[in-house]
């Protein structure tokens, strides 16, 4: 019986000094082991110009550039002439012999027509540049969104580590003691359950994490795992509405890319009308009728005569056309404001809520939950209690994070609608 009670005695105080140790070393400063594998830590520029070096589609939209200004440069090139030989006899006063005879012809565009063929074509190319500045502006933050959800999962990730030991230590002290009341019986299983409930969050959030690595590697594609070191948001930038609507109406690139939809209407119009007057050749003509004929030197103008065809309805197609692309312009730049001053609501009070659970404050609150260890380990604080205080610890851990996670997409999706690269982290 003694040895028994001995034996109790010493196991109660491992288990309660395994406690301890791991409060003073988890919440005073120390930093936990780091138990996945080690990986290549990265700043957010760093993963940035990787993603845009490394995008496929981002080197074709370029690529889509320069084929466009090679169209360009062959639409206005100049026709290529036409040389016309023929040879043959020739008869005069009884008398025969070889001919020959050589036509050399030049077409040309009607006055003007080339410059607006330049027009149409020009425009080509600049929706092709404006969706490849698009593209890069998405994959920009796109990987800042999947680096800073990184981030917070692994943050969120080591604090549920930190649970799961508090609940596994705490689970050992309860069950160390010998000939438990009913009332202990229930707290053991209180503990049992919660411990679970952190077991399974802690799997949900090991999943988020592998999700997000996944996702960022497919812009960066690292061959090892992705480790982020980036500053976390304290106050937001503070923004102005009426600049960022001025800003995004001229910017955007939806609606940059239905004002040049407008001027390519417009010089596809213009070229439409200038059809009524149809190109025209200038030609060269010698003859040369041998021993027998005389030779002869010309020249000669063709031009089609528009009797039939002046190209009228492809002229009232093209009027509709513009008229289209004018009345999209206009819905796109009403839609543009409405979403700036939707979006700006949102990032407002998504920044009040930054301000409200500042990163800061996990120093103060890991410290408090500190001291309660310390006094349940004494006997000060009851089960209850200090389990309530400790889901209020985790709590706050979800609103602080959640709240960095919820200013950035909202900072993200105005600086997206105005086509903004100026993310400040402040």
């Amino acid at each position: 019986m003694v040895s028994s009670t001995y034996s109790y005695s010493i196991f109660r105080r491992v288990v309660i000094i395994t406690f301890f140790a791991f409060v003073s070393f988890n919440f005073l400063g120390a930093e936990a082991p780091e138990h996945s594998d080690p990986g290549r830590q990265l700043d957010l520029q760093s993963l940035i110009e990787r993603a845009e070096n490394r995008s496929e589609l981002l080197r074709s939209k370029i690529l889509a550039v320069s084929a466009g200004e090679a169209r360009l440069d062959q639409a206005i090139a100049w026709q290529n002439p036409f040389v016309e030989t023929s040879f043959g006899q020739v008869s005069s006063d009884g008398k025969s012999g070889s001919g020959v005879e050589v036509r050399i012809f030049q077409p040309f565009y009607f006055p003007g027509k080339s410059g607006r063929r330049r027009d149409v074509f020009q425009a080509a190319v600049d929706q092709a540049r404006s969706d490849a500045e698009e593209f890069r502006l998405f994959v920009r933050y796109e990987v800042v969104r999947l680096a800073y959800g990184l981030a917070a999962t692994e943050e969120i990730k080591k604090h549920l580590g930190d649970r799961v030991a508090r609940m596994r230590l705490l689970h050992a002290y309860l069950g160390s003691r010998p000939f438990a009341s009913p009332q202990k019986i229930a707290e053991k299983l209180l503990v049992e359950r919660k411990l679970e409930r952190i077991e399974s969050s802690m799997r949900g959030i090991n999943l988020a994490a592998d999700v997000f690595q996944s996702q960022l590697n497919f812009f960066v594609d690292l061959p090892e795992k992705i480790e982020v070191s980036l500053p976390w948001f304290v106050n937001g930038p503070e923004l102005d509405r009426d600049s960022l609507i001025s800003g995004a109406l001229i910017a955007n690139k939806t609606l940059e890319r239905s004002r040049i939809s407008v001027r390519e209407r417009e010089a596809e119009l213009s070229l439409a009308q200038s059809e009524a007057y149809p190109d025209f050749g200038v030609s060269a003509i010698y003859r040369d009728g041998g021993s027998v004929g005389e030779r002869y030197f010309g020249a000669g103008f063709t031009i089609p005569i528009p009797v039939f065809n002046r190209n009228q309805h492809a002229i009232r197609a093209f009027e509709s056309d513009v008229q289209i692309a004018r009345n999209q312009f206009q819905y796109e730049t009403r839609s543009i404001r409405r979403q700036i001053e939707a979006g700006f609501a949102e990032y407002s009070t998504a920044r009040m809520n930054l301000r409200a659970f500042p990163v800061g404050r996990l120093t103060q609150i890991d410290a408090s939950m500190n001291r309660i260890d310390q006094d349940f380990l004494k006997s000060r604080v009851e089960l209850l209690t200090f389990l309530e205080l400790e889901n209020e610890t985790h709590e706050a851990h979800l609103l602080i994070f959640n709240a960095q996670v919820e200013f950035l997409e909202k900072y993200i999706n105005l600086l997206t609608i105005a086509s903004s690269r100026d993310f400040q982290v402040e």
